[in-house]
């Protein structure tokens, strides 16, 4: 059951700038987000006076970058309550509450720096987040940096995690005739394990799609997943990563402590067959 993943539309002039990754709701919810002030503290660096330095440099460049680039949609405290951001279907993320859809760690965890640069880096489709290719690294470090100082979560050990392994793509995804198999097996452990929620055929219509919310007691809708676009990316890899790891704030666990890897590629094997036959003048925004 993983929802809502892909399709590159940036409404005009709602572009918001680092978006980053942040799920709606969730778990860890009611340990709140965030210290309450109208603006993020400046960090109390540790370390060297060398690395206090380093700290608060990018922690000040980060929020000029925020600043400048978010605040139209993420809000000048990184509520998710910018000018822009009742326009948008898709809601701007509120960074308070320190809960991350899009990560390589286990469900309920906080992401790593290399979860929040890719996101940065790749933008999430069908959103009004772009993506950010051509800044710099100091500048993404930067803005990591602050955003981190927008939710006490950051401080706890406890939410910390090592990423998943991901392994690499089994070799019979390059035949045809045994990744169909494969690709059956994961279309029957998908009726059992997704589709109440995406449905029979993956199009987001199960039985119980009217019924979710995410943290903040909101509707979210399940992914079209026979639509080929996915806001956590489109390889096999990242397939892999959303359902091992799921999407915090949503009602998509993660499958790693549930499944064999095996399985898990079954799984994906299938949910690339179900939009093989997309046309791309047919698809549309997912929300």
């Amino acid at each position: 059951m993983f929802f809502s993943l892909h399709a590159r539309i940036f409404p005009t002039g709602l572009v918001c700038a680092a978006a980053l990754l942040l799920s709606p709701g969730a778990v860890l919810l009611s340990q709140d987000a965030g210290a309450d002030a109208k603006t993020a503290k400046t960090p109390k660096a540790t370390g060297s006076d060398g690395d206090k330095r380093r700290e608060l440099h990018l922690y000040m460049k980060g929020r000029f970058l925020f600043q400048k680039h978010c605040v139209d949609c993420h809000g000048k405290t990184g509520r998710g309550n910018g000018p822009f951001a009742a326009e948008l279907e898709t809601k701007p993320r509120n960074f308070r509450t320190g809960l991350f859809k899009f990560r390589s760690t286990p469900f309920g965890r906080l992401p790593v720096k290399e979860d929040l640069q890719r996101t940065i880096r790749t933008g999430i489709s069908g959103t009004a987040m772009p993506f950010f290719k051509e800044i710099s690294d100091e500048d993404v470090d930067a803005l990591i940096v602050y955003l981190q100082s927008l939710s006490r979560k950051w401080k706890d050990p406890a939410l910390a995690a090592e990423p998943l392994t991901i392994p690499p793509v089994p070799e019979w995804f390059d035949e045809e005739a045994v990744a169909a198999a494969h690709a059956a097996r994961g279309g029957t452990r998908f009726a059992q394990l997704c589709a109440l929620c995406h449905g029979a055929e993956g199009k987001g219509d199960g039985q119980g799609a009217g019924r979710l919310m995410d943290a903040w007691n909101e509707p979210i809708v399940p992914a079209d997943l026979s639509v080929p676009r996915y806001k956590s990316g489109e390889s096999p890899r990242d397939l892999y990563r959303t359902i091992a790891t799921g999407l915090n704030g949503t009602p998509m666990i993660g499958y790693a402590d549930l499944l064999q890897e095996n399985e898990i590629w079954e799984l994906v094997a299938f949910i690339r067959a179900l939009g093989q036959d997309a046309k791309p003048g047919a698809i549309e925004p997912q929300p």
